[in-house]
């Protein structure tokens, strides 16, 4: 669709639009997904991992899940999720632990759970919990545990999305569902009572790299136990051992002798040099054991840790990886499928990973939810290129740049790198998908970067809704990311950047014809799209590109674009589909990695469709009108008078001097069906259009309103008599509050005489009738839709104009009074709206990044 048509529409359906949202009722818990518990997480390094001295107690399994009203009651495995604001839910268990750990360092890790948690082992309250990370470790307190007895664990998860609390992850577009519950592994560690609060790693190369100088940071505290004597420091030796992963040899750092206080976090330095390093690469990704050894009282113990050794820069060309520029090959991935949900296991993950390294990927980029603990681990294995994200997208800038979201946003990003830094196959952090390119988003990156520069030297990475590429500030990776429901783009920048810059989305939604089933036609249109995509990047000067994306997934609400099957919220145009089997474009996609030149087949658009019912219906209803006119003078007499003594014709409705209800039913259902095809029309002609998908997203975000929207944009009939009910519908509103509104006033009229006033009034958008023969086709056409716009703003100012003459004639006020009265009845309404809306105190700020972001980024 062109922009014009969309502006004036889109804020067309906002003003008739906002009386419709009032929030449903809170949804009743269901749709639990399990995940497979055969298949738990480990942690394979770190003071997590076991080892003689660290006891890593797995609790997933069954647990009992119930509402806390106690209507529901059944057994579940856990992990597992059901979709945001299907909550609050209790998981409870019981657990044991061997009587010679209840001295150690106890900790409760829930390696994946959101929203809102309040955990409680025992009765006890030990954590309540609410943040945007997933992954929540909390120490459990000595004595609690009860000593060769069962434990009782509960955790109360919220799964309600707050407007307050929970924007920008609010289930919008391709949000996915914002997953509730606990969907990773849960576990008891036991570790020694030093722990491990922190560990830094930093590695140097000579220019030859012959040998690596690294460094190794810890903060350490004290976890003796309270019955301990905890007055005195403890003193301990700690060094380092490692083993090189080909040869075998090992090494050893200096010891140094730590004092540790009772309470402060102490913090130790260590220094080594490894000779002729094993580099970790994409063909070669080998780690080096590195073990952090510790030796108190003649007691020893050892933590491991697999650490990767290379030297990773960004540029405009490419990655370069120890020297060497890779140009980057990324794909987007949500770890969601049918089964289990956003609950995969480790080993689903990775056949995911493995498929995406042997096709020719080099990087992955996590979209929706931060990682699983496993990912990375995974992806360090196999020599692929990680890009973990916060899960943020389509944030405006009033609430981006608040300092409140600010300082929220960089402790999710802080939390991210405090659980992955030590992993080498992570190249970036991906902070926000559809930013505004703006100089204050640009800002808060900068003063993000700043925020996590001491603890991490990787770039953060921002997707950015624009068509250009600005210019970032030093240690920021650009995304430009591409309007999704585009066919077909050049994607031509406007310049060489001199910063990293990959293009984002490619492939997306590509596909135009038959999305209700993965017809060859449908699978071949968006793999030679997306092949046209590579080929135009190939003469780009970017670092590379990232296709969006690696299977079909589930959005928060319904799409147009997801075509006839409405009541599915599936994203279909995953090169693979829900069931990991290959479409057309995930073959061309491996034949283009291994070609030095792409030979794109020739790629036509489709043209719109038409459908003929729009020209019947409106056939159909000026037959009606014609005929009526024809066979009854009365009638033909009363249109006449309203158009020209509109005045006087009211006048005598409302004196009781003209009641023909045949006559009113009649305009009014006329003025409502001839509305209801140029509505149903438009909304079938641009049901390819992203921005009026967001948008209508944003202004009705619930599940039921949006699939009766998809409906009536792809079946004209159900479009047709769906806004024929709405349009009358909005008569009969409009009378009762004139009606209701007339109370107070010397003027009576009665209900059935406000409806015949409003019915009348509506017949102005009779002349409008011709138009609607070829309205569908004219959608087409540039010069048609500069004067859409004007046109229906004049037939509605027309029509306000009549609502004005009638409360002046049938309140018997003053001309001036009734536009007062006409003004602020508008004004009380569409408040009451914004105020039972449930993003109400944000709603301007996403109705400008509405108007700023996404329409101009729609515009190819």
């Amino acid at each position: 669709m062109i922009q014009n048509t969309r502006r004036a529409l889109s804020f067309l359906l906002l003003t008739a639009g906002l009386s419709g949202l009032i929030p449903t009722a809170a949804y009743a818990f269901d749709g639990y997904i399990a995940g497979d518990v055969s298949q738990t997480y480990t942690p394979t390094t770190g003071p997590f991992a076991p080892s003689e001295q660290t006891h890593y107690i797995p609790l997933s399994g069954e647990w009992r899940l119930s509402t806390p009203r106690g209507d529901e009651s059944y057994m579940v495995n856990v992990p597992g999720n059901w979709p945001a604001n299907n909550g609050p839910a209790n998981l409870s268990t019981t657990f044991k632990v061997p009587d010679d750990v209840l001295d150690q360092h106890l900790m409760l890790v829930l390696w994946g759970a959101r929203r809102q948690l309040s955990i409680k082992i025992n009765d006890r309250l030990i954590e309540a919990w609410e943040a945007d990370w997933p992954t929540v470790v909390v120490d459990i307190p000595h004595g609690l545990l009860r000593e060769g007895k069962s434990n009782d664990l509960l955790i109360e998860v919220e799964g309600k999305l707050s407007a307050r609390e929970s924007i920008p992850l609010k289930p919008k577009l391709f949000d996915e569902r914002t997953y509730a519950g606990v969907f990773s592994d849960v576990a008891i560690v036991a570790s020694p009572t030093i722990s491990i609060e922190g560990l830094d790693w930093d590695v140097r190369f000579s220019n030859n790299y012959s040998h690596a100088n690294w460094e190794i940071t810890a903060d350490l505290r004290n976890q003796s136990p309270p019955s301990a004597d905890t007055t005195a420091g403890r003193e301990f030796s700690l060094y380092t051992e490692w083993v090189d992963p080909v040869s075998g040899t090992t090494g050893r750092s200096e010891t140094v002798i730590v004092q540790l206080g009772a309470v402060e976090i102490s913090q130790v330095t260590l220094t080594g040099q490894i000779r002729n390093p094993k580099l970790w690469s994409l063909d070669s990704p080998v780690r080096h054991r590195f073990n952090l050894v510790f030796e108190e009282m003649g007691k020893s113990w050892r933590v491991p840790y697999s650490l990767g050794l290379r030297e990773l820069e960004w540029t405009n060309d490419g990655i370069k990886l120890n020297g060497n520029t890779i140009a980057v090959r990324g794909i987007d991935y949500r770890r969601e499928n049918l089964e289990h949900g956003i609950s995969m296991s480790p080993a689903e993950i990775e056949a995911d990973l493995v498929k995406m390294k042997k096709l020719g990927f080099n990087l992955i980029r996590i979209i929706g939810e931060p990682p699983h603990p496993a990912t990375p681990e995974i992806c360090d294995r196999l020599g692929l290129l990680l890009v973990p994200t916060t899960g943020l997208r389509g944030v405006p800038e009033g609430i981006l740049t608040s300092e409140a979201f600010r300082d929220r946003v960089s402790k999710m990003i802080l939390a991210n790198i405090e659980r992955d830094h030590l992993h080498p196959s992570i190249v970036a952090w991906n902070v926000i998908d559809w930013a505004p390119a703006t100089p204050s988003v640009l800002n808060v990156l900068e003063s993000l970067r700043d925020s996590k520069k001491q603890l991490d030297s990787r770039p953060l990475m921002a997707g950015f809704a624009t068509n250009q590429l600005p210019d970032l500030p030093n240690g920021v990776v650009g995304l430009r990311q591409r309007p999704p429901y585009q066919l077909f783009e050049p994607l031509a920048p406007t310049g060489s950047p001199d910063d990293p810059w990959l293009i984002g989305g490619l492939g997306s939604f590509a596909t135009r014809t038959e999305l209700k089933a993965d017809s060859v036609r449908g699978q071949v249109q968006q793999a030679d799209a997306l092949l046209h995509q590579l080929k135009a990047i190939r003469t780009m000067p970017v670092a590379g590109f990232v296709i969006d994306g690696y299977s079909d997934r589930y959005a928060s609400l319904p799409m147009m674009i997801s075509g006839a099957e409405a009541p599915s919220n599936k994203v279909r145009r995953g090169l693979l589909n829900s069931s990991r089997d290959q479409r057309i474009a995930w073959q061309k996609v491996g034949e283009a990695f291994g070609l030095i030149r792409i030979e794109a087949p020739t790629l036509e658009l489709p043209r719109s469709d038409f459908p003929i019912l729009f020209p019947i219906a409106t056939m159909i209803i000026g037959g009606i009108l014609l005929l009526t006119m024809r066979q009854n003078n009365v009638f033909r007499h009363n249109l006449q008078r309203v158009f020209a003594h509109t005045h006087g014709f009211f006048v005598d409705i409302r004196d009781r001097r003209y009641f023909q209800s045949g006559q009113t039913l009649l305009v009014a259902f006329i003025f409502a069906s001839s509305q209801a095809v140029f509505t149903a029309s438009w909304l079938h002609h641009s049901k390819f259009d992203f921005s009026l998908d967001y948008f209508i997203t944003l202004l009705f975000p619930f599940s039921e309103v949006k699939q009766l929207l998809v409906v009536w944009a792809w079946q004209p009939l159900h479009g047709i008599l769906a806004f024929t009910a709405i349009y009358f519908l909005l008569l009969l509103v409009l009378a009762f509050l004139i009606r209701i509104v007339a109370l107070p006033f010397k003027g009576s009229i009665s209900m059935r005489q406000s409806f015949s006033l409003v019915s009348w009034a509506s017949s102005s958008f009779l002349i409008l009738l011709p138009l609607g023969l070829v309205h569908y086709r004219f959608l087409d056409y540039q010069w048609f839709t500069s004067i859409l716009p004007f046109l229906a703003g004049m037939f509605w100012l027309w029509f306000v104009i009549r609502l004005a003459t009638i409360i002046r004639i049938g309140y018997r006020v003053t001309i001036r009074s009734s536009w007062f009265i006409l003004i602020l009845g508008v004004l009380i309404l569409a408040g009451t709206a914004l105020m039972l809306y449930r993003s109400g105190f944000a709603i301007m700020d996403y109705i400008d990044y509405y108007r700023t972001v996404i329409l101009p980024w729609d515009v190819v």
